[in-house]
């Protein structure tokens, strides 16, 4: 399997504005998009976003990607890939022990990939901060696939240049991975890792040595029969009295009620449509709104290309974005990201009617069409103040639960 491996023809990934070349078996990007395309599966709208290291060989001025590995991600906050405080430590123990695992022998780590499932090819403030604080190196790379369920996936890598920064809203040479469709139906068994023969020479690794792999504890000998029989059936009892006494605390403890968690504030984000204009909604007087440094709509119009808009505070704050919407399913993710915490995302949906143009010039009816916006755009802002006011409550409750916290720890102190 390892010959036949080796002799797969390899592609070069180059662009214009990089100097480093990217070599890499079309087999192997076939089985990353098959891991991505199994996320994508994992939620019936948009499936969960996935992401793994890339391990290979390199040169001078070229990389190549021989084997990859998975990520986990808890999901902990939402669908997209951003790591918890778990997934951190497993990361991070991954990069450390690759040097013991066969396949990853002699191998460098060359950056990650990570798979969006409701983005598109580009890199978001989540992927800059893994970038920059797990592949730190010039050299290390970023490749970022974008499957869908009806096309061929998108893809792009990302690289730094000689000042160390990358350009993250778009990748200097998108390309496509073909053979997309088909894998929907046979998704393969994850995690999938492949392996290829490295590249020759390879250069002196002085910036990226493995950290060393601390040495398991040396086994504790067992105690001989002769040795146990010292114990006699007092100095058991001897030692059973301090234990039953710390199973008694202990059980005390865990009677003691242990406050719920407390629920990260909703954006309230939702859309209502009035005759092809959808209004896109979210509680202007939220928490991670009113303390949100920018925001992001990604808009899914039917087969279209997502639209991407970039929101200032300024905009933020007026609670709406009215969008004319082109086909009769649109999907919409809003992200905001707070000056502390990882940002937050919500989606909403919009499945109805296609688009119906006037096809009288009657004053009349033209006039009854006007006062039927008119109903409408009313109807549509009564229900926005009641969404409003919904979670104006919510976050009243949340604040009097963080209160009651603080009360019964500081009781307890």
């Amino acid at each position: 399997m390892k010959e036949a491996r080796a002799q797969r023809p390899l592609e070069t990934w180059t662009a214009a504005e990089v100097d480093l070349a990217i070599e890499y078996a079309p087999q192997l990007l076939d089985e990353i998009n098959a891991y991505a395309l199994d996320g994508l599966k994992q939620l019936s709208r948009s499936g969960i976003a996935v992401g793994g290291v890339l391990f290979g060989s390199r040169g001078e001025k070229s990389v190549r990607i021989l084997c990859w590995r998975p990520i986990a991600c808890e999901h902990a906050i939402s669908a997209a890939f951003v790591l918890s405080p778990n997934d951190r430590s497993g990361l991070a123990q991954l990069l450390k022990s690759a040097s013991a695992d066969p396949e990853l022998g002699g191998l460098h780590a060359l950056g990650w990939f990570v798979a969006h499932t409701r983005e598109g090819v580009w890199l978001n403030d989540s992927d800059l901060e893994i970038y920059s604080h797990f592949f730190p190196w010039s050299w290390q790379i970023a490749l970022v696939v974008r499957p869908f369920r009806d096309r061929a996936t998108q893809a792009g890598f990302f690289v730094r240049d000689a000042e160390g920064r990358v350009k993250s809203d778009a990748s200097p040479n998108e390309f496509q991975i073909a053979g997309v469709a088909a894998r929907l139906e046979r998704p393969l068994p994850l995690p999938v890792v492949a392996r290829y023969e490295p590249m020759a020479p390879e250069l002196p690794r002085k910036d990226d040595q493995p950290e060393p792999i601390p040495t398991s504890p040396a086994t504790v000998p067992r105690r001989s029969l002769a040795q146990a029989r010292i114990f006699s059936d007092r100095r058991l009892w001897i030692w059973a009295v301090p234990v039953m006494l710390a199973l008694l605390v202990w059980a005390m403890l865990l009677e003691k009620p242990v406050p719920a968690p407390v629920s990260p504030p909703a954006l309230g984000f939702h859309a209502v449509d009035s005759a092809g204009l959808l209004r896109l909604a979210w509680d202007k007087s939220a928490q991670p709104v009113r303390e949100a440094t920018k925001a992001v709509l990604v808009i899914h119009d039917g087969g279209a290309p997502p639209v991407r808009l970039d929101l200032d505070p300024a905009t933020l704050a007026q609670g709406a974005y009215v969008y004319s919407r082109k086909t009769a399913d649109v999907e919409v993710f809003l992200t905001v990201s707070p000056k502390t915490g990882p940002p937050i995302e919500e989606s909403a949906r919009f499945v109805g009617s296609p688009i119906l143009l006037p096809v009288t010039d009657n004053p009349v009816e033209l006039r009854k069409q006007r006062d039927a916006l008119a109903k409408d755009n009313e109807r549509l802002r009564d229900d926005l103040r009641r969404e409003t006011n919904r979670n104006r409550d919510l976050e009243e409750a949340i604040r009097a639960l963080e209160n009651r916290v603080q009360v019964e720890q500081s009781q307890k102190k």
